[in-house]
């Protein structure tokens, strides 16, 4: 089962309803040991695009500059926003359950860390 999930930011910024996870369709082909699908939020801090994406594709771009996109929740988000230098790749185990914490998040508006992600329901 996926979450619906909204990114709200105090500058006005507002995501559309995002379906985070996988539905009953993704579990299937998971039992039949197919491609697994799990879509998360990301950013392209080259175009401050919000997206959201297939966390499980080797190489998530932005369909606009085509640079890698960064999401929410991984290590490599908040490295690239202080400037750090680069981190191994972040992999999730298979039985690994993503959480987006109740904290604050970098916005592609304002582009500061004030971006709430907000619990609006459930899909299948």
């Amino acid at each position: 089962m996926g979450v619906i999930l909204q990114g709200q930011c105090e500058c006005g910024f507002e995501t559309e309803n995002l379906f985070i996870g996988g539905g009953r369709l993704d579990i299937l082909d998971i039992l039949k040991m197919r491609n697994r699908t799990r879509y998360l939020p990301a950013v392209c801090l080259n175009c401050n695009i919000f997206l959201v994406k297939n966390y499980d594709k080797k190489f998530s771009k932005c369909p606009k500059c085509r640079k890698k996109v960064f999401f929410y929740g991984d290590p490599q988000l908040e490295n690239e926003l202080q400037g750090g230098g680069p981190l191994p790749e972040w992999n999730m185990p298979e039985d690994y359950t993503f959480i987006l914490s109740d904290t604050e998040y970098y916005c592609p508006q304002c582009r500061e860390i004030k971006m709430k992600f907000i619990d609006v329901g459930c899909w299948d």
